[in-house]
């Protein structure tokens, strides 16, 4: 059967984006750039202060933008070409570093027009697949996977074409991790090998430990926590020996994400607030969300509901505050959580009702874009053609030209027509699609509150049960051995036998709120004592035949168990029958349950105009366990009802 139930957030793991850069000598890199940075020419101080702009970004943020200002404040009108883009390519770099993707898709976009405009030798060539690779890591950072991978392999391209190894494996690893979010793991695992072998073979530190943090990943979202633990602790040692903290904050969260996975929380804690220290060091937004999510569900996990709050609260207002659409999503999940736990069910039903309408909306964003994305495009394509039709018209006569503008008018006009005509289906199916999400939603809603409901009653059923039940148990007690004490026994009899009555109204109450026989052993124990209370009233009788059936998710079971008890409950108010047979079978993949009677039967078309809440509560329930009803009854012959539920 198919979970549908209130999501629990997971730890959240923060990949290592792979841009260029040159740290195997950085510190000897630095002390040379400074020299230059003290130049009296104008050009060279400016590729200085961008440079070290560049390699400060892993290093120290405020370093980084420090040297970026200087670079703004040496840019001139006369600045060559080359310089105005790379320092336009690394304010996107610290821009996208900072956590904001939009302004640096601006900045990247402005440098590349740039770089177009100079010579492509092959150090150009090289810049521009760092700018590609640069623009791929914002599209990962937006989930924007196809963008992201085609940038990657545009990067590639470029780098392979300059033998540019640097690149190259920095390629590998950042297609690695798209192949990976796709869910072609052997093609992940190949390209992250690759680009290890590599980064060893050039002794790229910091490569290095990018690519172990990747691998850590990958491990730990296959759920082999062992092997996870043992790369990101080898990236952590190279990253902590050459004092990487912009790099150290991915490699502590991502540990603790594993030791939360593997419930070893105070670990995990350890680990979060290390990341959390750097991130604020840093003033990244969206890495400190992450850090505040994951504290959060870790506190959530250990019982601590006070802190897990706290934090949860912490997240959404920074996701809030930053409108990172896609972690408040998150945030809204993780206190619907939290409140469902706390058995707030007006809270948690409020934060899920938010983090779905949140999604909602980001799935329109991304479908208008997307439009916009694929209009640009063709108005792109269609401006080249028209150009070169341009060149083509000054070498042919005005007669051929005329000719030629005939035929692209009425290309013009067929090609419009198709692209309304696609538009329009597009259309038609996107709002199909969208009604088809928000239904789905709606379910699923329903169904989160219907196994809350359950989960509520089985609770209060089992404390009637172990709270007031034992307590009249041993108020019985204790008066049967005063009874024995008394001179006139007979005192006590009336208030044992109300003692009695007590008791047995408790079971009945806890029994209809939770069968014990379910609680204690699930859906097929529970069949048979509802079988066996209505043999007990001697009205009809109940013959059940049943096999064993596999074990399914409990909560289910339970939705399912409804459905049976409600039909049965129809049939003895209703049917006026003897008899009731309910089969219980396996057929290929499917769990069938037949009840038939041999009642007076009923007009089937008339289910949906039943005002009473028995057949509505039956058709809602079969619903939401994507099972098949199906009802067979006429007047005078009984009725047969058949559910199929997928195993």
């Amino acid at each position: 059967m198919r979970k549908a139930h209130l999501t629990l957030l997971s730890c959240l793991f923060l990949l290592d984006c792979f841009n260029v850069v040159y740290i195997f000598s950085q510190s000897q890199i630095i002390e040379k750039l400074i020299t230059q940075y003290h130049s009296t020419v104008p050009d060279q101080r400016l590729e200085a202060a961008i440079l070290l702009a560049k390699h400060y970004i892993i290093i120290n943020m405020d370093s980084a933008t420090f040297y970026l200002k200087k670079a703004e404040e040496f840019l001139s009108e006369s600045t060559p070409n080359e310089l105005k883009a790379d320092f336009l390519r690394v304010q996107g770099d610290i821009t996208l570093t900072m956590g904001y993707q939009k302004p640096a898709l601006h900045y990247l976009d402005s440098a590349e027009k740039l770089y177009q405009k100079c010579v492509r030798t092959d150090n150009i060539q090289i810049k521009m697949g760092n700018l590609y690779n640069t623009r791929g890591n914002v599209y990962q950072q937006m989930s924007d996977w196809e963008k992201a991978l085609f940038n990657y392999l545009e990067a590639l391209k470029l780098y392979e074409k300059t033998n540019f190894t640097k690149g190259i494996y920095g390629a590998y690893s950042n297609i690695s991790w798209i192949n990976y979010r796709k869910q072609f793991y052997p093609d992940a695992f190949m390209y992250a090998h690759k680009a290890l072998y590599l980064q060893q073979s050039q002794q790229d530190s910091v490569g290095i430990s990018k690519t172990l943090n990747n691998l850590g990943i990958y491990h730990a979202e296959n759920k082999n926590y062992d092997s996870a633990v043992y790369y990101f602790e080898r990236s952590i040692q190279i990253r902590e020996r050459l004092n990487l903290k912009g790099e150290l904050l991915y490699s502590y969260n991502n540990l603790g994400g594993v030791y939360t996975l593997m419930q070893k929380h105070n670990l995990a804690l350890k680990e979060y607030q290390k990341g959390l220290k750097i991130s604020e060091e840093f003033d990244r937004p969206d890495n400190i969300a992450h850090c505040y999510g994951n504290i959060g569900k870790t506190y959530e996990d250990m019982g601590n509901y006070a802190l897990a709050k706290e934090y949860y609260e912490k997240y959404r207002q920074i996701t809030e505050k930053y409108q990172l659409r896609d972690l408040l999503s998150n945030a809204y999940l993780g206190l619907a959580n939290l409140y469902q736990k706390a058995g707030n069910w007006k809270l948690a039903y409020e934060y899920l009702d938010q983090h779905v309408q949140l999604n909602d909306s980001l799935l329109n964003k991304e479908n208008i874009t997307a439009m916009t994305e694929m209009q640009t495009k063709y108005e792109t394509e269609k401006k080249e053609q028209e150009n070169k039709i341009l060149t083509q018209s000054n070498r042919i006569k005005d007669l051929e030209i005329q000719k030629k503008q005939a035929v692209i008018r009425w290309q013009i006009i067929l090609f419009s027509l198709s692209t309304l005509i696609l538009g329009l289906s597009g259309y038609v199916l996107y709002i199909h699609q969208r009604q088809k999400l928000k239904q789905r939603s709606e379910q699923e809603k329903y169904k989160a509150m219907l196994l809350a409901e359950e989960q509520e009653r089985m609770r209060i059923a089992q404390e009637l049960h172990d709270g007031i039940g034992q307590v009249l148990s041993t108020t019985k007690l204790i008066l049967s051995s005063t009874q024995e004490q008394l001179t006139d026994p007979n005192l006590l009899e009336y208030p044992m036998q109300l003692l009695d009555n007590a008791c047995q109204e408790v079971r009945n109450i806890s029994h209809n709120l939770a069968p014990a026989a379910f609680m204690r052993g699930g859906l097929l124990p529970a069949i048979e004592e509802l079988v066996a209370q209505i043999n007990a009233s001697h009205k009809i009788t109940v013959r059940l035949n049943k096999v064993d059936i596999p074990q399914t998710n409990s909560k289910e079971e339970i939705i399912l168990y409804r459905v049976i008890q409600e039909v049965l409950n129809n049939m003895v108010k209703h049917a006026q029958a003897t008899q009731i047979d309910i089969d219980i079978r396996v057929e290929d993949d499917k769990l069938v349950f037949c009840i038939k009677d041999d009642g007076k039967g009923f007009d089937v078309t008339q289910i949906q105009n039943s005002k009473g809440m028995g057949w509505k509560s039956i058709l809602s329930r079969v619903g939401l366990l994507n099972a098949k009803l199906s009802i067979d009854s006429r007047i005078g012959k009984g009725t047969t009802v058949q559910i199929n539920v997928q195993i």
